[in-house]
């Protein structure tokens, strides 16, 4: 795993008719700008996206773990802090607010 990389294990599967979802891997290192401007169109109807926001940070992490952003709004809500966490984490350490990776 890269450093941007991380698992999530649900203690509770999601499921979307046949589809039962036990896991997420989450890796924010492959996501390009081509990536961040799709989590931006996807938000523009719905929210004034700041970087701090729950959505937007939701909608982050969907697209490093290619998933829809409705699966990680769907998530229990501690894993969701989990997740929104590390997405923010990822945008300090790029913008350099951050100099190593917490856990």
């Amino acid at each position: 795993m890269n450093r941007f990389e991380f698992e999530l294990i649900l203690d509770k599967p999601l499921e979307y008719g046949e589809k039962k979802i036990e896991k997420l891997i989450f890796d924010f290192e492959s996501l390009t700008g081509n990536d961040i401007i799709e989590v931006e169109k996807e938000l523009s109807t719905v929210v004034i996206y700041p970087e701090g926001s729950a959505e937007y940070l939701g909608a982050l992490a969907a697209k490093a773990a290619g998933v829809s952003s409705v699966i990680i709004r769907d998530l229990p809500a501690k894993d969701f802090f989990k997740v929104k966490a590390k997405a923010r984490v990822f945008i300090n350490m790029c913008l350099g607010i951050l100099k190593t990776q917490e856990n």
